[in-house]
C-alpha cells in the first residue's frame, strides 16, 4: 500500500511539472520591432494607418510621427494625417516589464502636392437639342477652383 501511495505521489508531482508553465524571463522579451503602414506615398491631406508587428509581448507603444498629426501616439495602431508635402521619418519604441526597443525608418512617408486629376459624369450619354444638361464633378486629388466651358 505504501508503495503505491509512493507511485500515486510520483505521478501527480510528474503531472504537475509538465503541465507547468515556463516563466522564464525570455518568453517576455522583445525580439524585434516590426512595424507597416497601409501606404508610404500619399497627398497631402490624406491619412496612414500604422502597425504594430513587433515580435515579442508588447504592453507599451510610443510612436512619433514627423510632420504627422497627431505628432505621437501611444495606439498600436494609429492613424495619422499628412498636412504638408514633404519626406518623413517614423519611430516606434516598444516596451514591456523586462524589455525596451526602438526602430526608425527614415524618408519612410512621403507627401506630395495634391495632384488633381479631372473628370465628370452626366446624367446621359444622348441629349436632346435644347435639353438642359447637368455635369457632376467626379475629380480626384481635392480640386479647390472650378472652370466650367462648354463648346457648340
Amino acid at each position: 500500500m505504501k508503495h503505491s501511495r509512493y507511485l500515486l505521489f510520483c505521478l501527480a508531482a510528474l503531472l504537475l511539472a509538465a503541465c507547468k508553465k515556463d516563466d522564464t524571463p525570455t518568453d517576455n522579451v522583445i525580439r524585434e520591432v516590426v512595424f507597416e503602414s497601409d501606404k508610404q506615398e500619399i497627398s497631402a491631406g490624406d491619412s496612414i494607418v500604422f502597425k504594430d508587428f513587433s515580435d515579442g509581448y508588447v504592453t507599451h507603444w510610443k510612436w512619433t510621427f514627423q510632420g504627422g498629426t497627431p505628432a505621437t501616439s501611444a495606439m498600436s495602431a494609429p492613424k495619422v494625417i499628412y498636412a504638408t508635402p514633404g519626406t518623413y521619418e517614423v519611430t516606434l519604441e516598444v516596451r514591456n516589464a523586462s524589455t525596451e526597443k526602438v526602430l526608425t525608418k527614415k524618408s519612410y512617408i512621403k507627401v506630395d502636392y495634391n495632384r488633381v486629376r479631372t473628370d465628370f459624369k452626366s446624367a446621359a450619354a444622348v441629349y436632346f437639342q435644347n435639353e438642359e444638361v447637368e455635369f457632376r464633378d467626379t475629380s480626384a486629388g481635392k480640386p479647390q477652383t472650378w472652370a466650367w466651358s462648354s463648346r457648340p
